[in-house]
């Protein structure tokens, strides 16, 4: 199985990257950063499966969304974003995606999601059917953190850095920093200082 992941973060995409080589070892993966990329990929190389962003720099991923099925309907196309918003999830459907993810999806969810469409079935993440139902607000601004995520979350905000991290709650720096890089995902940012910022902004940590 190939694997197309149009994304623009490359903390997102390779953590993807990550996820996928792990669960399906035998699978190729293309990393493309903007729709422009992600469309000449489709010239070169035959993919299965696209996990495609929302928002990217040149366009959206929407519209890529659209283009894609038109002219590769074979194609399963995954939308994964953090806009936990009706109106986008209905819209990417409208434009022919085959499963639909948050970005504050944990792994397995992921994997699902790429089992599913590729075996002809539509998928729709943790949170989706609730978000279609109207049982969610229509923004869900504050992802859901599993609890060692939110004592990295502090360590972080604490000004720690992941050695040192890793020393406080006695685990691997591999996997403090794989935590990280989840609350990265999670809070849709590229670094850091956007982490601590987003945070301190929702009320989940103080500096």
């Amino acid at each position: 199985m190939n694997i197309l992941i149009i994304e623009d973060h490359p903390v997102v995409s390779e953590s993807l990257q990550r996820i996928i080589t792990d669960e399906f070892p035998d699978t190729f993966t293309k990393l493309a950063q903007t729709a422009k990329a992600g469309l000449a990929c489709l010239n070169h190389d035959r993919y299965e499966v696209i996990l495609l962003d929302v928002r990217l720099p040149d366009g959206s991923g929407l519209e890529v969304c659209k283009q894609i099925k038109q002219n590769y309907p074979d194609i399963k196309v995954i939308i994964i974003t953090s806009f936990a918003q009706r109106y986008v999830i209905e819209t990417a459907f409208s434009a022919g995606a085959n499963g639909f993810l948050l970005k504050s999806s944990e792994t397995q969810d992921i994997t699902n999601a790429i089992k599913m469409v590729f075996q002809n079935k539509e998928y729709y993440g943790s949170g989706v059917p609730e978000l279609l139902c109207g049982k969610y607000h229509t923004d869900i601004s504050v992802p859901t953190i599993t609890k060692r995520e939110m004592e990295v979350l502090k360590l972080i905000a604490e000004g720690f850095n992941t050695r040192e991290i890793a020393q406080k709650l006695f685990i691997s720096e591999y996997t403090a920093e794989g935590h990280r890089k989840n609350l990265l995902i999670k809070f849709d940012v590229k670094n850091t200082a956007l982490l601590i910022k987003k945070a301190v902004e929702e009320g989940l940590t103080n500096i």
